[in-house]
This record gives structure tokens, sequence and C-alpha cells, in this order.
């Protein structure tokens, strides 16, 4: 089944990628980079179309196809000869725009792919998989600027709303059956029509500029919030089955595709992050304040959703991320200092000579050095280059497995390592100074030996400070305390 192992069902794997790429872009842990990218590959069969034997559903195929948009999105390294992931969704996408069953009620997307025997849902026309298409189209649009994705988004909304499955107060509900001419609307509400519709709402207002979009965005927020948040604690829930805990095993997948789509929406309009905050903020602090052991694979995942929807709620995300900005700003200090004494040591051993003339003074350098110099600005080149050697291979700037570390922590000596160049910056660099402060010795290297290593001093600080302050280093459940 992918990734989760049955009685779950195939769509449900697709959706968590989704929600696992989600994670991957809201705080910048890499950790499960290597396991999205063979589950898509694995799924994606060989016609790129994700038409697995388990793409019963335009739906199924759907929430593969939107995985796949969201790795596009957010810039999932694509392994060598693989198939672009954008290419995956668009290839959903022109299967899906060719499925659109214009012949009965004026359109639409039909429930199941094929007929069969015509009574497994082939002729219901639901909001999930119309909704699905809609964002997919609308994603599809705004990512490429592609006209016609746009045009079958507007058109699938259109539909959707034209035969009732959203009424004027933006109620979302099930479907409808195309052999009674769409004209009876199941009246059932569940969670993820309203969040799909939401999402794609707010692409396309993104996309368009339209105060429309921007409108029926927020109305659907509205309705969110009326409809599937629980009064007495926040929490997210469905209002058909939670209360008497019957929810089977899909319905209980539905709110945490409500909550990404909630921090998506945030995201992509900040102008409308109050309104979601209103929302998401009580359900993380319902989740903080929930079990945190125990939970099985779907209990999990829709308390990480609702996590990195608060964290999109409060503006953060990508490289900003708890654990992207202190990875950012290590390997950037790393890389420096490995840098500097890389230079320094390649001069020393690959021009000796230059280099004691650079300690010097001007009266000085008519006299050529003699043996024990040479011997020993070159053996201090090798040690820089070795020194800059151990810096990348102790701090895993270059990681050396398939799941490099996620927290600073768990990078081995990182402390110890950023602590010990901050020292040696700090005594080099007064070297440098004494050379630099008389004027019969001043020259252009020390200068650059006193700000280059003023410079790396101040950078170590600021990351030490970093690892110290824990940034980067909490579990991301921990991070829902930051909400309240």
């Amino acid at each position: 089944m992918a990734l989760l192992p049955q009685p779950l069902w195939w769509w449900q794997s697709g959706s968590t990628i989704d929600a696992l790429l989600t994670y991957y872009a809201t705080t910048g842990d890499v950790q499960y980079e290597v396991l999205l990218q063979n589950t898509l590959l694995s799924q994606a069969t060989g016609n790129n179309d994700f038409m697995t034997p388990d793409a019963t559903g335009n739906d199924d195929q759907a929430w593969w196809g939107l995985a796949a948009m969201t790795a596009a999105e957010n810039n999932l390294p694509i392994p060598a000869g693989a198939v672009p992931w954008l290419d995956l969704a668009r290839n959903v996408f022109n299967e899906q725009k060719s499925r659109w069953a214009a012949s009965t009620c004026g359109g639409g997307m039909r429930w199941k792919v094929l007929e069969g025997n015509g009574q497994d849902g082939w002729h219901y026309k639901n909001s999930i998989t119309n909704g699905l298409f809609f964002q997919l189209a609308a994603r599809l649009a705004k990512l490429t600027d592609d006209a016609d994705a746009q045009a079958w988004a507007e058109k699938a909304y259109d539909w959707t709303v034209s035969v009732g499955l959203i009424d004027g107060n933006f109620n979302v509900y099930d479907g409808t059956d195309e052999l009674k001419g769409c004209g009876d609307v199941n009246h059932d509400q569940w969670s993820y029509n309203v969040g799909v519709f939401m999402y794609g709402s707010a692409v396309m207002a993104a996309r368009t500029g339209d105060a429309k979009w921007v409108d029926r965005t927020g109305s659907f927020i509205a309705s969110a919030k009326r409809t599937f948040t629980n009064a007495d604690t926040g929490a997210l829930w469905e209002q058909k089955c939670d209360a008497a805990g019957s929810c089977d095993t899909d319905q209980v997948f539905f709110k945490g595709a409500l909550a990404r789509w909630l921090g998506a929406t945030a995201s992509v309009l900040p102008e409308l992050m109050a309104d979601v905050a209103g929302i998401i903020d009580a359900a993380a602090t319902a989740v903080q304040n929930g079990a945190t052991t125990g939970l099985g694979p779907i209990e999990s995942f829709n308390a990480l959703e609702v996590v990195d929807a608060s964290l999109s709620a409060q503006g953060m995300g990508g490289v900003m991320g708890m654990i992207g900005l202190a990875r950012s700003v290590f390997h950037a200090y790393a890389y420096g200092t490995a840098f500097w004494y890389g230079l320094r040591g390649l001069c020393r051993v690959y021009d000796p000579v230059m280099v004691v003339g650079w300690f010097r003074p001007p009266s000085q350098l008519n006299l050529a050095p003699n043996d024990l110099e040479l011997y020993n600005v070159r053996n201090d080149g090798w040690c820089l280059i070795t020194l800059a050697l151990i810096l990348i291979s102790f701090t895993n700037a270059v990681p050396f497995s398939s799941a490099p570390a996620t927290k600073l922590t768990s990078i081995p000596y990182a402390k110890a390592v950023v602590a010990a160049t901050v020292f040696h910056h700090i005594t080099t660099g007064i070297g440098a100074y004494q050379h630099y402060k008389v004027p019969s010795h001043y020259n252009t290297s020390m200068s650059i030996g006193v700000w280059g290593n003023v410079w790396l001093t101040l950078t170590g600080l600021f990351t030490w400070t970093l690892i110290q302050s824990g940034a980067g280093d909490r579990p991301v459940e921990e991070v829902t305390k930051k909400v309240r």
C-alpha cells in the first residue's frame, strides 16, 4: 500500500506523503527526503501518472498528483534520471480533464475511473473528486502560468456551485447522483471538502489577484470554523462522527487534510493569516494538551498537520523553519571556516616563500628565507588543510549517510567544534593584529587576516548562540507550545 499498511487505503499513503512534504517545506527538516523521493517514484507507474491498480477512483489518483505537485512547488530534489515531479502532476491533470463527464449534469468529474457494474460510484459526482481536480488545476496554473489549467480550475469550481455542492454559505456537501440529474444533493459535510476548495480558491486568488477569490477563501475559512471545530476544546473534528466515536478509516483522515490546507492558505494569502490562526491556534493547543504517546499513524499525522499549519499561520516556513534556519546558519559557518583554513593552507603549501614575505617587515624583504622557515610554513599549511577536512567531517556539513542529522546536537561534536574554531579565530586574529598595528609590519595580508578572523568570530558566536538557544533542536510536537 505504498507507505501505510492495510487496512489503510492507498490514497491515504498519498495524503501522508503530502503531509511529510509539507513538514519538509515548513521546517526545513530533510530527514525524510529519500523516503519521499522513493515512495513517489515507486507509485508513479510506467506511464508516470499514478494509475496503479489501487487508483480505482479519480480522487485516489488525484491525491498522489497533489503530492507530486507539493514536491515540485517545494523543490524536492529529483533523483538522477527520474521524471520531474511537475511532469507527474501534469500527467494526472491531463488524464483527469479527459474524464470530464460533460454528457450528464453539464459536466463534473465522476468518483470512479471505470464504470464497472455502475453500482460502485461511477454515477456519483462527489465534491472531493471535483475539489482535488480544481485545486490541482489552480496550482498548476499558478506554478507554470498555464492559462488552460486556470480555465479548467474556473470551470470545475463553477460546475460544483451550479449543482449545489457549494451553497451560498460556503457549506460544501458530499456529492450528487448523475442518474437523478444531479438534483438530489447528499448534504453530508466532511472537513476535507471545505478544505480542498478553500486552498484551491486561495491559490486562484494569488494567481489572478481577483478579489472574488479572496472573498471565497475567507468564506470557506469561516465555514470550516463554524462546522469543523469543537466548541469546547477548539480541536478540529468531524461533526458527523467524532462526537459518537464512529469515524471510519477514511473519515479519521479528513481533518488532517483540512489542517494542511489551512496552513497552506495562510502561506499563499498572508492577508487571511489571522483568520486561519483563529482556527489553528486553538487546534494546536488541543493537540498539545492531548495524548502524545501511543498514537497510531493517523492520529500522529493529524497532529503533525495541525502543528505544521500552526507554524505556517505564524509566517514560518522553508529555511526559516525551526530546523532549517539552524542548519543553514550552522553549515554557512562550517563551510566558511573550512574555506578560510583551506585557502590559507594552500597558499602556504604552494608558495611558502611568498607567505614568509607576508610576515616580514618591508626592511627584511630582501632576505631569503632559510630551510627551517620554509619547513614551518609548509607544515603549517598542511595542518590548516587537515583542520578544514576535520571540520567538514565532524560537523556533517557534507552528509555521509542517506539520512543527514536533523538536530544540531545530533551532529557529532557540533558545539565543541564551533567553540574550538571560534577560539582559533580569536587567537589567530589577535596574532595578526600584533603585526597589523605596527607601522613597520603593516601590509595587506595582515589586514585580510585581522578582518577575516573578526568576521568568522562573529559568525561563530552567532552560530554558538543559536545552538545554545536550542533552535532547531526541539521535536516538532514541542513547537506547538510557541502558539500560545
